[in-house]
């Protein structure tokens, strides 16, 4: 239980966040908005998930397959011992408000993700096709409205993903 405090308490807060900065009126949004950048200081957001093999499933993915750069600031050596706790974080070199954390642990699951990581695309449709072309299988396109079109996809250890872009056609 206490393994999971931290990620339920960053769950919570991203939650929070969120949910302000969503629900409130304009001009409270703007008041609310300060008050949270005094407390944080937020310079942008990781988003964590776990894996069961860093070096051999999830370097791979993210570097090879989704075209991600690992912070060699924020690296752990990983080996292929399946009992070792390391750390690695990947990021798109012209996006600096995202990162995703990947943290090897055998004694996480795989796959907790509670939450999608969402990769703003160009086109959701040619990214679809990357994907599949890589054996990664990636739902139906879906279009929730507001000409956001969506589709989702797992990473080796089935942490969901999705691929998203506001063009609303196919």
């Amino acid at each position: 239980m206490i393994q999971k405090l931290p990620r339920v308490f960053i769950g919570v807060l991203l939650a929070v966040v969120l949910a302000i900065g969503l629900s409130a009126p304009a001009y409270a949004q703007e008041e609310l908005s300060k008050t949270t950048i005094q407390i944080l200081k937020p310079q942008s957001y990781l988003y964590r998930v776990n894996s069961s093999s860093i070096k051999g499933k999830a370097t791979p993915f993210y570097v090879d397959i989704l075209g991600m750069t690992i912070d060699q600031n924020m690296d752990t050596p990983c080996t292929d011992d399946p009992k070792q706790i390391c750390w690695r974080e990947f990021y798109y070199p012209n996006v600096v408000q995202g990162r995703i954390a990947v943290y090897q642990n055998p004694y996480e699951g795989t796959g907790t993700a509670k939450g999608v990581i969402t990769i703003v695309v160009d086109n959701v449709a040619v990214t679809k096709k990357y994907l599949e072309d890589r054996a990664i299988p990636v739902s139906s396109i879906q279009k929730p409205g507001n000409g956001v079109r969506l589709a989702f996809f797992t990473d080796r250890d089935g942490n969901s993903l999705a691929i998203r872009d506001n063009k609303g056609t196919n």
